[in-house]
């Protein structure tokens, strides 16, 4: 499948691809690309999750379940989570919304998406009991969804504008 590209979003004040991951800008691209698939996505302001989605031709999720998705921002040297606490909203938040609870994990150049119940499996947990990002792409199992982004080039002529490829 041939990368598509965002074109131009706005974002003020950048020096670079580190700075530019932040929380707001991760749940927007995940919007982006989980829409670019023709699925249903609310971006939400509720405790425990960011998105709310419907995949009605069960493409990427379950066939017509709401999913909900806890996004998380790292810089590039970050490249594992502590999910302890946001897995405890997470579950709290999927029992009163009657979601299926997924994590993602965005990072400069690349976005995992992935079941919240595999942030307690053995595999992909570090001596510290955290999450590796390294060890949930080592995994085969069909619910994982990844992907890399980066920026292509910066719009000529507008200060804070960037195009980016998916």
């Amino acid at each position: 499948m041939p990368k598509q590209i965002l074109k131009g979003i706005s974002i003020p004040s950048i020096s670079g691809i580190d700075e530019l991951v932040s929380g707001d800008f991760g749940k927007l691209l995940i919007s982006y690309y989980l829409v670019k698939k023709k699925l249903h996505v609310i971006v939400a302001k509720s405790e425990g999750f960011d998105l709310l989605v419907n995949d009605t031709r069960g493409l990427l999720f379950e066939k017509d379940k709401l999913i909900g998705i806890s996004v998380k921002t790292r810089q590039k040297r970050s490249l594992c989570l502590d999910l302890e606490i946001a897995s405890d909203k997470l579950k709290r938040a999927a029992k009163i919304w009657k979601f299926i609870p997924y994590f993602c994990y965005v990072t400069p150049r690349e976005v995992i998406i992935f079941p919240a119940d595999l942030a307690k499996d053995n595999r992909v947990k570090t001596v510290a009991n955290l999450v590796s990002s390294a060890r949930l792409k080592t995994i085969k199992d069909n619910r994982i969804i990844y992907f890399q982004w980066g920026i292509k080039e910066r719009i000529s002529g507008r200060k804070s504008a960037w195009l980016f490829e998916i």
